[in-house]
């Protein structure tokens, strides 16, 4: 009898998993196209940066510095994105040729950026970056069902600098 009880709670407590494999190609990030004005934007108001800090310490050092952090953000900012390759299973993530598996995430969101959505796998080392993933918005239900197997869903919105970084389409 004892064996019989045994049996059934070892049948009862193996949840069943999805082992269907999910993939797509979608952009590395959202593209917002610049023109020379959003270029000339950038560098006049790092020029008034620049003159405001020299005027108050004159500390050459910074001025150099937000110079040359002008220029790469304008360097960035013509980067195009490239295409991306994404896979879920049942061990994990996989990103191009990146195998990420779910132990190394704490939680997964849904964040709402516009025209496309992305999932947000939020990492349990903290000082690793966050994975952002754009998915086509007919997959969204079907990638959201296989990430809640493996990970906790948090509601997750964008944060202050995700908000100032789409407002000036960076």
């Amino acid at each position: 009898m004892e064996e019989t009880s045994s049996q059934q709670t070892n049948q009862i407590a193996q949840p069943e998993v999805d082992k269907q494999t999910i993939s797509w190609t979608a952009s590395e990030y959202i593209v917002h196209e610049k023109s020379m004005g959003w270029h000339g934007i950038l560098f006049g108001a790092a020029a008034v940066l620049a003159v405001a800090v020299f005027l108050i310490s004159h500390d050459k050092l910074a001025v150099i510095v937000i110079v040359a952090s002008a220029f790469a953000m304008s360097s960035y900012a013509k980067k195009k994105p490239s295409e991306k390759n994404y896979e879920l299973d049942e061990s994990g993530v996989k990103i191009d040729n990146q195998f990420f598996p779910y132990s190394e995430f704490r939680s997964f969101s849904v964040v709402e950026e516009g025209a496309l959505d992305s999932i947000w796998l939020k990492r349990l080392n903290r000082i690793s970056p966050t994975i952002v993933m754009y998915f086509p918005p007919e997959d969204e239900e079907q990638i959201q069902s296989k990430l809640e197997q493996y990970l906790p869903f948090e509601s997750r919105n964008l944060d202050l600098i995700d908000r100032f970084t789409k407002r000036i389409r960076f």
